[in-house]
């Protein structure tokens, strides 16, 4: 698929002149279809993985070990 402007018009939520490839913490949110809860449910203020959610969590710990550009 291709961009199209009149079809895809978010705005970009990234600081003017900011350079994100520098060194950095960085906050990431995943947001599913429909903001489903698809990852599992909170009980008791913890968050307990489902099938899915375990999923998403190791291929997220494996980030650095399989992109050069994240340490």
């Amino acid at each position: 698929m291709n961009y199209d402007p009149k079809k895809h018009n978010r705005r970009s939520l990234r600081l003017k002149g900011y350079d994100y490839s520098s060194p950095g913490l960085y906050f990431v949110t995943i947001c599913t279809y429909d903001r489903r809860c698809l990852f599992g449910e909170v009980a008791n203020g913890n968050m307990v993985l489902n099938k899915w959610g375990k999923i998403a969590r190791d291929e997220w710990r494996r980030t650095e070990s399989i992109r050069d550009n994240a340490v």
